[in-house]
């Protein structure tokens, strides 16, 4: 396996964190304050919340992780041959309103198992070898851009090649 070019985990282990910090607050006020809570009540209730926080964060990061290497684009849960992204479309007008046209490609399904580009990530518009319009996405974008596009560009047939219909210019 070669090495990722970009890598994007998709969530940070960290908040787990906060579950026994939760705890330690919760028996330090209990304590201070002459509540009644035994301290295992507190830390029964800080594990459970660090396992749920575990539950939530696995989740993240297998469904929202983006790995980028010379031979595999993975979105989530999928990976996608770089051989069968013929083309990546420009970013989208920034400052465009609401009303104005949108891309063909910011509609199209999104690469990655989701039906939709994941919360807190932007769409990247490709073309696939079968000609199929998806959105790479990540969290930043434009450096996967700046790292995909000349993939791509690489991949491209020469000069004389047939082309991938609506493909954009080679």
């Amino acid at each position: 396996m070669s090495a990722p070019l970009f890598s994007e985990p998709g969530a940070r282990w960290w908040p787990i964190v906060l579950a026994p910090v939760f705890a330690l607050v919760g028996i330090v006020m209990d304590a201070v304050m002459g509540g009644g809570m035994p301290v295992l009540v507190w830390l029964v209730s800080g594990a459970v919340l660090a396992a749920v926080g575990a539950l939530i964060i696995h989740a993240a990061r297998t469904h929202t992780a983006v790995e980028l290497t010379e031979s595999t684009l993975r979105l989530g849960t999928d990976d996608i041959a770089m051989s069968d992204i013929v083309h990546v479309f420009p970013p989208a007008p920034a400052g465009r309103r609401r009303q104005d046209p949108r891309e063909p490609w910011e509609s199209a399904r999104s690469l990655g198992g989701l039906s939709v580009v994941p919360r807190g990530r932007r769409g990247i518009g490709v073309q696939l070898r079968s000609g199929a319009l998806r959105q790479a996405w990540a969290r930043d974008d434009a450096a996967l851009r700046a790292v995909l596009e000349p993939l791509v560009a690489r991949r491209r047939p020469r000069k004389g090649a047939p082309r991938v219909k609506g493909a954009g210019p080679q």
